[in-house]
């Protein structure tokens, strides 16, 4: 049950939260607090979202790490300052600072200060891991900012109750042997969850109901794949493998940069062979004259993606990298949601 402390305070769960979206406006700061990973930053989205801030554009916008402010000479008052300012172009201020446990003892101090005097036209929202409800910080936040607690998963029956919100919010039906076989697949945690869900979703495309062949092909492969496996998908079109394999090569800790990186490098080539190729340049003399820097074995490969990807494609494609680039550096979408929505979209051209 929620509890009110003051005008300025609110302490509700994550779960809670569809219910007080109507009282959000209200409220100026906020805390959002566990261990929880993706229910914070699903809270995190539901704020701004809700005061119409769609990314940071570091002019009345802002996201800064509590690491960064582990020592007294980088003191978090040089940012709070931003808060008491007239904004350029959006209606307010806004701050969201992540990590506020990692920032040494004086600048959880100056937050707490700026909380007991805050800007009432400005926004501050920030996460914490946890917070000592006996410590004068700890209560001054309580009094002051509506707290969102965001709590681990216990059970399998709380991840089966966000599965059944999830699915119904996306329109989508589990059979029920595939629901079973889903929950029972994916580790306790909504992030995995998520992520599994988003895949399952794709796979399917118009349809809605999810069977449990759809689960099986979709869960989590043992196999590793590797980035030129998956840039052959991309090449044939092929979404959902290669969705499959780009999310398999994440969980194995590749970068999304160099995910980025390769299929940037794919549509950057296809580019030029394309520009080529529009001179009346015959595929054998393409391959014997301008793929010098292309090993033989792929040359056959990227005369095929040639007729899946022509000229006004990959233009189309290379905006939808450099789209990708920006909102990797601007918003705060998980690699895999950025990585497969990419994949996604390249298919479809």
């Amino acid at each position: 049950m929620a509890v009110k402390t003051d005008s300025s305070s609110t302490k509700i769960t994550f779960d809670e939260l569809p219910r007080y979206t109507d009282k959000i406006k209200i409220h100026r700061n906020f805390c959002i607090l566990g261990a929880e990973a993706f229910q914070k930053n699903e809270a995190l989205k539901i704020i701004l979202k809700t005061f119409n801030i769609e990314e940071f554009d570091s002019f009345d916008s802002f996201q800064v790490y509590g690491d960064d402010y582990t020592s007294k000479a980088n003191p978090v008052s040089n940012i709070i300052e931003q808060l008491n300012m007239m904004p350029f172009v959006q209606p307010q201020k806004t701050l969201v600072l992540k990590n506020y446990d990692d920032m040494n003892a004086d600048n959880q101090e100056q937050v707490v200060k700026y909380l007991a005097h805050y800007n009432p036209d400005s926004l501050f929202i920030f996460t914490a891991e946890k917070l000592d409800s006996r410590t004068a910080r700890a209560k001054k936040i309580y009094e002051t900012c509506m707290t969102i607690e965001c709590k681990e998963i216990r059970s399998i029956s709380v991840l089966s109750r966000w599965l059944n919100d999830e699915v119904r919010r996306r329109g989508l039906e589990f059979d029920e042997k595939a629901k079973i076989e889903f929950l029972n697949t994916i580790e306790m945690d909504f992030y995995i969850a998520s992520n599994e869900l988003y895949k399952l979703e794709l796979y399917i495309g118009k349809r809605k109901r999810i069977t449990m062949e759809d689960v099986k092909n979709c869960t989590a492969s043992s196999k590793t794949f590797t980035v030129f496996e998956m840039i052959d998908e991309i090449g044939y079109k092929r979404v959902q493998k290669a969705i499959m394999m780009a999310d398999n090569l994440l969980e194995n800790d590749e970068s999304h940069i160099m995910i980025l990186t390769m299929i940037t490098n794919l549509f950057m080539t296809l580019w030029k062979l394309s520009a080529i190729k529009s001179k009346n340049i015959s595929d054998t003399e393409l391959k014997a004259r301008y793929m010098n820097d292309i090993l033989p074995f792929f040359r056959d490969k990227y005369i095929n993606f040639l007729k899946n990807y022509p000229l006004v494609k990959i233009k189309k494609a290379i905006e939808l990298l450099l789209e990708t680039d920006r909102q990797a550096k601007l918003t705060m979408a998980s690699d895999y949601v950025l990585i497969e929505t990419l994949i996604y979209k390249l298919c479809h051209l």
